[in-house]
């Protein structure tokens, strides 16, 4: 029989314990959560319905050559409660490091949850996107992952972004040039302009066959 969760006692922040470092680009805060072994466990008890998954009116991959998925969980009352101050010490590194303004965020629990199907070699990487207007924290949660994140320089033609229909490119790193990769480290939360090119990166997808790769995602939108 299913138990009553705490959830807000569950993504609770742990900044006394943070490592905060920032390197003119990426601001990186490890040990983000002061229960990231719970979170782990709860993640792994949860269906993950199917995400840009569109059959019936475009051939997709999804399904076929990898699992592709998006687990959203609105934040219940007791974190509604406090949603004013729950990111409070984020913010203050935000308007440190990126700019003393407003941000906006959705008050959203979202997490990507990817899985290979297929044998996915190292230079079959994921499509690379931007984001409008906003700062992009991810948040690493799964345990003994690899890769991280990467941020690209430049831009990409606009056919690249078709992941509905195949979230996998061929990755050519003499063509597609790397500004930084941010590095997997489980419960360590990254956070960079998401008006920059970036995908997540892999580099054994051999381990992701068997273990789910958790991303948890946030964007803060810069409010004019």
């Amino acid at each position: 029989m299913s138990e009553p969760l705490y959830i807000g006692d569950l993504f609770k922040l742990d900044p006394k314990n943070w490592e905060v470092s920032f390197d003119g680009t990426v601001l990186l805060i490890d040990n983000f959560y002061a229960n990231a072994n719970s979170i782990n466990t709860w993640l792994l008890k949860q269906d993950y319905p199917r995400w840009k998954y569109y059959p019936e009116i475009a051939p997709t991959r999804n399904g076929i050559d990898y699992d592709d998925c998006r687990l959203r969980h609105v934040w219940p009352s007791d974190t509604m409660r406090i949603n004013e101050t729950y990111f409070d010490e984020v913010l203050t590194y935000l308007r440190k490091y990126f700019g003393d303004v407003k941000y906006q965020h959705d008050s959203i629990f979202e997490f990507n949850c990817f899985r290979a199907i297929k044998d996915l070699l190292p230079q079959e990487q994921h499509y690379p996107h931007f984001d409008r207007k906003c700062l992009n924290m991810v948040i690493y949660m799964d345990k003994g992952g690899n890769g991280g994140t990467n941020l690209y320089i430049g831009d990409f033609p606009e056919y690249y972004n078709n992941e509905h229909e195949n979230l996998i490119f061929d990755y050519d790193s003499i063509e597609y040039d790397v500004l930084t990769t941010i590095p997997y480290k489980f419960n360590r939360a990254a956070i960079f302009d998401g008006r920059r090119m970036h995908g997540a990166f892999i580099e054994d997808y051999n381990h992701y066959k068997n273990n789910w790769r958790y991303t948890q995602v946030y964007f803060f939108r810069l409010q004019d």
